[in-house]
């Protein structure tokens, strides 16, 4: 059996890497489709029909056409956002806003997206538009299984999203698995098992992928980007960096 094409017509998508004095308002140019609104880097605030979210990595919202919405950010960590202009197709309907905590896979995808409607290549854009709103849901279920199953799982989730709000903490693992109420080794292991990495390997990775994301849309020196993610020698961030990465900061800025 076929399964429902969930994208009718993607109408215009792409990686915004926003400036330091970014913001957005939409009055005087509301929207005429929908947007799927993902942000994978920085913290910033989103505000629509009365409400106001404090945005972090993993939050995703389906933005509605004709909707009023303002956004800003913190300068010293600027928004990274994939946006998707869709048509959904016929009796589809999306939740307005859901955290994510698996960025990995959906950040690949969603870019899938934007540079196969780039190169006019529309139905395999749509193909991978539909795998992403799959990946969502499916991690929509997930959460909800593991909030039912496993409170312990549940709240290595909000570690997750803690690390990746603020990746410039000094984080002991000890402490992280006394907040679930695990051993060190026990918390490791599920940790593990859940997320396919170490906490530690986890926490690298989000500051490795927050310093990319500095590097590429702030003016910030080496050094300051170091600084703003906890590391008190810019040698020890970069070899950190370069390990990670593959090259040095500044080569990587460089392109």
């Amino acid at each position: 059996m076929e399964t429902p094409r969930l994208v009718s017509r993607i109408n215009s998508a792409g990686i915004t890497h926003c400036v330091q004095d970014w913001s957005w308002d939409t009055s005087h140019r509301r929207p005429v489709d929908h947007d799927l609104w993902t942000v994978f880097s920085g913290r910033g605030q989103l505000r629509a029909d009365g409400h106001a979210w404090d945005l972090l990595p993993g939050d995703c919202f389906a933005l509605r056409p004709s909707g009023r919405y303002i956004g800003s950010h913190d300068p010293d960590r600027p928004l990274v956002v994939i946006h998707i202009h869709f048509d959904p197709a016929a009796g589809q309907t999306f939740r307005f806003h859901r955290r994510l905590t698996n960025l990995a896979f959906l950040r690949d995808v969603l870019t899938r997206v934007v540079y196969s409607h780039r190169e006019g290549q529309g139905e395999q854009a749509i193909i991978w538009m539909d795998a992403a709103l799959t990946e969502i849901r499916n991690q929509e279920v997930l959460t909800d299984r593991l909030g039912r199953e496993d409170r312990r799982a549940e709240g290595i989730e909000t570690i997750c999203r803690r690390i990746h709000e603020n990746p410039s903490a000094h984080y002991r693992v000890d402490k992280l698995a006394k907040a679930v109420g695990l051993s060190a080794d026990h918390f490791t292991r599920l940790f593990r098992k859940i997320r396919g990495i170490t906490p530690r390997e986890f926490i690298l990775q989000a500051r490795v992928e927050s310093a990319q994301d500095l590097l590429r849309a702030s003016d910030h020196s080496v050094s300051r980007i170091a600084e703003i993610l906890g590391y008190s020698d810019v040698y020890f961030f970069s070899r950190q960096f370069k390990e990670k990465v593959g090259v040095s900061p500044s080569v990587f800025r460089k392109g």
